[in-house]
């Protein structure tokens, strides 16, 4: 799911810069929002490669929470470990993503 979603904004930043598509001047704040979003998606996916380095079940529950919207049962029931042990990675996967991303 991850690479999916990360393939479609590619796809869409690379509308952004020319794709074909006839000049369009945005000047929305759901336009702004929605560029910040997939900025955010892309800084979530750099991340994620270089800690796949580190701990590649980590990499998984981001994975299966974040791009997939999985609940923690489900999560713990695919990678065969405890609910509480997806909780944990999950908060792990978080204060690393957020000092990856500042």
């Amino acid at each position: 799911m991850r690479s999916v979603i990360v393939d479609c904004v590619g796809a869409r930043a690379a509308e952004q810069r020319g794709g074909g598509s006839a000049y369009l001047t945005l000047t929305t704040g759901i336009a702004d929002a929605a560029a910040s979003d997939e900025t955010q998606v892309m800084r979530v996916h750099e991340a994620l490669q270089e800690l796949s380095a580190v701990d590649r079940r980590i990499v998984q529950v981001v994975e299966m929470k974040y791009f997939a919207g999985s609940i923690e049962r489900d999560i713990a029931s695919a990678l065969g470990v405890a609910e509480r042990t997806v909780r944990r990675d999950w908060e792990k996967a978080r204060l690393l993503l957020s000092v990856a991303l500042k």
